[in-house]
């Protein structure tokens, strides 16, 4: 259901996207764009168990909206907003709780039973905030964009579904050595309505000392609507 959802929107922007391409050719250099993006990406760490498989389908949503503060004529602007997103890990393991010599820990435990498909999901709100640069339309009528920034963000939801091989589904809700809060660094470029976007995470997934050291990472395609 959710990549159906993901996909309808995908089309719904895309079409959107190309109709309101036709009028860019008039805006003026210091017109406030770039309110709402769209980000489709895929999921990874900086490291992972070494036990532990994931998928290449790993995958994430991320919806922002933004306030865009321009600079004069210069073509640079600052933005602040509010988001969404929520991620996908997929693999042959579990987040459950183990012991070590210091207590209770959180680690990835591989399923010891055969199963059809499993996933960890995060979701998050978040604050991010950008310095941005828009070049001068070009003769195609297009601009080429840049932004740098950072984003603050808040866990709300971690659940995990197993869908087991009679096609049972289990989920579990109570991840209590999970970072609750994250932040970390945003980079973008594109041209028109088309951007690549990463963000690295500077805070670790797991409280550190109660879990694996492993930092989120996205790399994604950005959608820019209006």
């Amino acid at each position: 259901m959710k990549q159906a959802f993901a996909v309808t929107i995908f089309l719904l922007v895309s079409t959107f996207s190309l109709f309101a391409q036709e009028g860019e050719k008039k805006e003026p250099r210091n017109k406030h764009q770039d309110h709402m993006l769209i980000d489709f990406g895929y999921e990874t760490f900086t490291s992972r168990p070494g036990f532990t498989n994931f998928q290449w389908y790993n995958n994430g949503l991320n919806i922002q909206l933004f306030y865009d503060k321009l600079f004069g004529q210069s073509g640079f602007s600052g933005a602040i907003g509010v988001g969404f997103s929520t991620q996908s890990y997929y693999s042959d393991a579990q987040i459950r709780r183990d012991t070590n010599a210091s207590g209770l820990y959180s680690n990835w435990i591989k399923n010891p039973e055969p199963y059809n498909r499993n996933k960890v999901s995060t979701s998050w709100l978040e604050v991010p905030v950008e310095l941005r640069y828009r070049s001068k339309i070009d003769d195609w009528g297009y601009r080429w964009k840049f932004s740098v920034g950072a984003k603050m963000g808040y866990l709300f939801d971690t659940h995990d579904k197993m869908v087991d091989k009679n096609n049972i589904k289990y989920k579990t809700y109570y991840f209590p050595d999970m970072n609750n809060l994250r932040f970390g660094l945003v980079a973008r470029a594109g041209y028109g309505k088309i951007n690549f976007t990463t963000f690295f995470s500077l805070t670790e997934f797991f409280i550190p000392g109660r879990g694996p050291e492993m930092k989120q990472v996205s790399v994604a395609i950005s959608l820019v609507p209006f």
